[in-house]
């Protein structure tokens, strides 16, 4: 958008000196097609004279013969506005666009910096020209909304292709060990298209398997980004390591190492690690500040918390920090579950929890009546239930599994 300048704009310099008397101004006006005259000692502006006052006085009765012979001094109009050449438009718009009705239409005199004289602008000259600003605004707005909406569209675009890839890292089939013991089902829901839950099962050897379950901080590309990045380290690290919190350890120490990278604000996930052994039916357990898995004994024995007394903090911000391992016996049509805090922070109209209360309430709930049900979809249905809500307020990720017989 061009910035006129002031000096650019004046439209006449019609002016006369102090000297001079009304009747002559009078003439003066009558050659002329201007509304307003500059009066001046010189160069130095000393008032403005308007055409329609000085014919207001001098055409009445006798106000020739009386007023004719007097100075033009005597007909000034009061508080003409003035303005400094290199001084801005909006400058002028400000200052004219404020002054009385009465005095609207007067034109705008123009001065240098030492006061001297250059010319008149007429107001409607301003008028048009704010109106042309205007139009210009209205028209680089909606160039930038337009912008903005085609922006936005390709970042929604981008998203969507996000979810869906981040989706299809979602495991179709699960690793098989020894003679095929452990049954694997899952529910996954992210709160926006792309979330920052995920889940991953790694073959380990023939009889073990590593199950990792994380939540990454947020609900955008970064946080997908970094469950894509854990993904592919926990495929390189797992096979290293058959000890749960060696493996959190080294996962820790390569994740904040690249996090630690970008100088941007801190990016934390949390985590529980399982290594299940289908020789022995055992499981090493290690936890990053992770909502604890819950223990499933099979038939109607109901659920209880793993409790990890040395359960470690959060993945990716200390690089050297330890992860403990603990250990416990599985037995066949056990289960373990694991989860996100998406489930348990179902929130009620009283600002209460679902909880672990809420899952073992609804998993012996589900063995009591739903036994044909699936577990998982029992689980969120009861959630949901509790909260009063069609949708969870954050990504939800549930990852059940089963001790065959």
């Amino acid at each position: 958008m061009a910035m006129e300048s002031l000096q650019d704009l004046i439209d006449h310099t019609s002016s006369i000196g102090v000297e001079h008397t009304l009747g002559s101004v009078f003439e003066f006006f009558r050659h002329h097609e201007h509304e307003f005259v500059a009066i001046l000692d010189g160069q130095r502006f000393v008032g403005l004279c308007s055409r329609q006052e000085l014919g207001m006085l001098l055409g009445s009765q006798y106000g020739f013969a009386l007023h004719a012979h007097h100075s033009v001094s005597t007909c000034l109009r009061q508080n003409p506005i003035q303005l400094i050449h290199d001084w801005t438009v909006y400058d002028a718009f400000e200052r004219v666009f404020a002054r009385s009705t009465d005095a609207f239409y007067d034109d705008v005199v123009v001065l240098d910096r030492e006061g001297n004289f250059l010319g008149l602008i007429f107001t409607h000259t301003l008028v048009r020209l704010q109106n042309h600003y205007h139009r210009e605004g209205i028209s680089l707005l909606e160039n930038q909304a337009h912008a903005i909406a085609a922006h936005n569209h390709c970042m929604e675009a981008d998203l969507e292709l996000c979810g869906e890839l981040q989706k299809a890292l979602l495991p179709e089939r699960f690793p098989q060990v020894t003679s095929n013991a452990f049954k694997f089902s899952y529910c996954y829901q992210s709160f926006q298209i792309v979330g920052g839950d995920f889940f991953h099962v790694q073959q380990i050897d023939d009889d073990a398997v590593g199950i990792l379950v994380a939540d990454v901080m947020g609900h955008n590309i970064r946080s997908a980004l970094v469950t894509t990045m854990m993904r592919a380290l926990m495929e390189e690290l797992a096979p290293k390591y058959r000890d749960a919190g060696l493996f959190l350890m080294h996962l820790n120490k390569r994740l904040a190492g690249i996090l630690g990278r970008t100088g941007h604000e801190v990016i934390y996930a949390t985590a529980s690690y399982l290594i299940l052994d289908a020789a022995t039916l055992s499981c090493g357990f290690a936890a990053a500040a992770h909502p604890a898995p819950i223990l499933i004994s099979g038939g109607n024995g109901g659920g209880h918390v793993i409790d990890h007394a040395e359960s470690g903090t959060l993945l990716g911000v200390f690089p050297d920090s330890e992860y403990k391992t603990m250990t416990f016996d599985l037995f066949p049509e056990d289960a373990v579950l694991l989860y996100t805090d998406g489930i348990v922070e179902a929130e009620n109209v009283r600002s209460e929890f679902f909880g672990q209360a809420g899952i073992l309430s609804s998993i012996a709930r589900y063995q009591r009546e739903r036994p044909e049900a699936k577990m998982l979809d029992v689980l969120m249905n009861d959630a949901l239930v509790f909260a009063g809500s069609k949708g969870f307020a954050d990504d939800v990720c549930l990852l059940l599994v089963s001790i065959r017989k």
